[in-house]
């Protein structure tokens, strides 16, 4: 559909490295606006046992190790994995190395 509305060929890779990119500098614009990896944080009632609805004190539902989750998400992302910030490398391989 893309290919057709802009007349260019533009493959589904293209548009999730569009998306990385966009994403990356949504990061990069927050970090420079003062937030850093430790404003990550979800609210604890999202990671602990639901108290209402279907699921209400299934231990299951519970998250077990957010912050290894994090810093894993950091890594698929190419964010380094302490800080959250992106990588020279993630930043040259979506051509926004200069900023």
């Amino acid at each position: 559909m893309m290919s057709a509305l802009t007349g260019r060929e533009v493959s589904a890779l293209d548009l999730l490295t569009v998306s990385e990119r966009v994403y990356t500098l949504q990061r990069l614009f927050n970090l420079r606006e003062g937030m850093s990896g430790k404003d990550d944080a979800i609210p604890r009632r999202a990671i602990s046992v639901p108290a209402l609805g279907k699921y209400a004190g299934e231990e299951a539902c519970a998250t077990r190790d957010y912050e290894g989750m994090l810093r894993e998400y950091y890594t698929a992302r190419g964010w380094n994995v302490d800080t959250g910030v992106p990588t020279k490398e993630t930043l040259q391989r979506l051509g926004l190395g200069d900023l």
